[in-house]
């Protein structure tokens, strides 16, 4: 039992490294560190940005994929008006076809029954 338990542990982590091989970092040569990233980019500015899990969803901007990316802060600094504290996670943003930014996200704290899914929308990230 001991030994096909250690070949499965081993096979699965040589499979892992093959997961991780085939999809490298999206931002290869940063330090940015970003839970479930989402990238929108705006024709109009010729940006990038860059949005990811984290207190008031953290994004970046950049005149290319592979960057630089400069820091831009957090897209809600005074938080939401759901009335919920916690993290903000895996938020999905996208430009839609009137030019109108719109964000998905849910805000939960790890371990609370208490969670919930949010929209915002906003004609700029600034």
């Amino acid at each position: 039992m001991k030994s096909a338990f250690l070949s499965f542990f081993l096979l699965s982590c040589f499979a892992w490294r093959t997961v991780v091989a085939a999809y490298p970092d999206p931002l290869p040569g940063t330090d940015i560190k970003m839970g479930a990233p989402t990238v929108v980019y705006n024709a109009d500015l010729k940006k990038y940005f860059l949005f990811g899990t984290g207190k008031f969803i953290p994004y970046y901007a950049s005149p290319s994929i592979t960057g630089p990316w400069t820091n831009q802060g957090v897209l809600m600094p005074n938080g939401t008006k759901v009335g919920l504290e916690g993290g903000y996670w895996a938020p999905d943003c996208r430009r839609s076809p009137s030019q109108l930014y719109v964000c998905y996200y849910s805000i939960s704290n790890l371990g609370s029954q208490t969670s919930v899914i949010s929209l915002d929308a906003a004609w700029n990230v600034d």
